[in-house]
C-alpha cells in the first residue's frame, strides 16, 4: 500500500512543478498587462513558454503510457515508466539524468523564450557551458558505465537479481520475485529494500548541486532588484562540481566491484553421506532474497558430480532441494550417486552456480 502511495505522489506531484510555474506565468502576464508593463509582460510569456513545454512533456509521456495495458511495464505508472530500470525498479542513474535534463531543459527554454519575446542581445553569452556539460553529461556517462558493469556481472554470474513482475523488461536477466513492487524508495535502496549508501549519496549530492543551480537561476531571473546575470545559466562553485563528479565516479565504481554470487560455506554432513540422508548446505546468496521459500526451492538445483572436481568425467546427478533460503539449502541424498568424492554445486533460480564443495558419499 505504501509503495503504491509513494509512486502516486511522484507520478502526480512532480508534474505540478512546471504546471505551477505555468500558472504563475499566466497570472504574471495578466498583472503586468494591467500595469502597462510591456517588458515584464514579455518575460511572463517566456515563463509560460518554458513551463508549458516542460509540462507538455509530462502529459505526453503519461498519455503514451496510458495506452498500454494496466499490468504492463508502464501501464499504471504513467510518465514514471521512463525512470524504470530493466529489473522494474526505479533507477537511481535514470532519476539523476531526468533531474538534470528537465531542469536544464526548462532553463534553456526560458532563455529561448526571452530571446523570442524580449529580444535581449547577448542572451546565453555568459553561460558556463563546461560546467553544465559535466552536470548533464556526467550522469549519462555514469548511467551507461554502471549499466555495462551490471549487465556484464549478470551474464558472468558474479551477481544475481530478482525482477519486479510486470515491470521488468522481457529481456532482463534474473528471476521474478515474490511480492516485489516498484516503489519510490528504490532510488536510494538496493534490490532487497535496504538503504544503499552509495546510491543515496549520488542522488543527494546531485540534488544539492541542482538546488544551488535552480535557486541561483530563479533568484537572478525573477528578482527585479537584480540586473546583472539575467538570462544565463548560473556558474556552479568548484566544490559543488567536484562533489557531483566524485559521487558519479563512486557510483560507477560501486557497481563495478559489486558481487553477490552464491558461495557455499559448509555442508553437513560432508563425510560418509548415506543415501536418503538429509543434507544441509550453508552459505551466502544461495538463492536471491525476496523469493518465496517454495518458489526458491522449486527453481533451485543441486549438482552432484562424481570425482574430485566438477570437471571430472562423471555425469552430474541433479537434485531438487526440499527447502531453499539465501543462507541455507537442504536436500535428500539420492541413492544413485557413486561412492567416493562428490563435487556439490548449488544453482539458484538466477542460474548462477556456486563454487564447488567436495563431500564424501558412502553409498551402496
Amino acid at each position: 500500500m505504501r509503495a503504491a502511495i509513494s509512486m502516486r505522489v511522484l507520478r502526480y506531484g512532480l508534474p505540478l512543478i512546471p504546471f505551477g510555474f505555468l500558472s504563475y506565468g499566466v497570472v504574471y502576464i495578466v498583472l503586468r498587462s494591467r500595469a502597462d508593463d510591456v517588458h515584464h509582460t514579455h518575460v511572463g510569456w517566456a515563463v509560460v513558454f518554458a513551463s508549458g513545454l516542460v509540462w507538455l512533456v509530462f502529459v505526453l509521456l503519461g498519455l503514451a503510457a496510458r495506452g498500454q495495458a494496466a499490468g504492463s511495464r508502464a501501464g499504471s505508472l504513467g510518465w514514471l515508466s521512463v525512470l524504470l530500470g530493466a529489473d522494474g525498479r526505479l533507477s537511481t542513474s535514470k532519476s539523476v539524468i531526468w533531474l538534470w535534463t528537465t531542469g536544464a531543459g526548462y532553463a534553456l527554454l526560458y532563455i529561448a523564450g526571452i530571446a523570442v519575446f524580449v529580444d535581449t542581445e547577448g542572451t546565453l553569452t555568459s553561460t558556463p557551458w563546461g560546467e553544465y556539460l559535466l552536470l548533464v553529461g556526467g550522469p549519462y556517462a555514469a548511467g551507461v558505465l554502471a549499466k555495462y558493469a551490471i549487465v556484464a556481472k549478470l551474464n558472468n554470474g558474479t551477481i544475481g537479481k530478482t525482477l519486479v513482475p510486470g515491470r521488468a523488461q522481457p529481456t532482463a536477466v534474473g528471476h521474478p520475485g515474490i511480492d516485489q513492487q516498484s516503489r519510490a524508495s528504490d532510488i536510494v535502496s538496493n534490490d532487497y529494500g535496504n538503504l544503499d549508501i552509495v546510491d543515496a549519496q549520488y542522488l543527494l549530492f546531485n540534488l544539492v548541486a541542482f538546488a544551488y543551480a535552480a535557486g541561483t537561476f530563479l533568484s537572478s531571473n525573477f528578482n527585479h532588484l537584480i540586473v546583472d546575470g539575467k538570462y544565463a545559466l548560473p556558474s556552479i562553485p568548484s566544490p559543488v562540481l567536484a562533489l557531483a563528479a566524485a559521487t558519479a565516479a563512486t557510483y560507477v565504481a560501486n557497481k563495478a566491484i559489486q558481487k553477490d554470487s552464491p558461495a557455499i560455506d559448509s555442508v553437513v554432513p560432508s563425510r560418509h553421506v548415506e543415501a536418503d540422508d538429509d543434507v544441509l548446505v550453508r552459505g551466502v546468496n544461495l538463492v536471491p532474497r525476496g523469493l518465496d521459500g517454495d518458489v526458491a526451492a522449486a527453481h533451485t538445483r543441486i549438482w552432484l558430480t562424481p570425482g574430485t572436481t566438477a570437471a571430472a568425467s562423471g555425469t552430474p546427478v541433479t537434485v531438487t532441494p526440499t527447502a531453499a533460503t539465501p543462507g541455507a539449502v537442504s536436500f535428500t541424498m539420492p541413492p544413485d550417486v557413486p561412492a567416493g568424492l562428490v563435487g556439490l554445486v548449488v544453482v539458484g533460480p538466477g542460474a548462477v552456480p556456486s563454487q564447488e564443495f567436495s563431500i564424501e558419499a558412502h553409498l551402496g
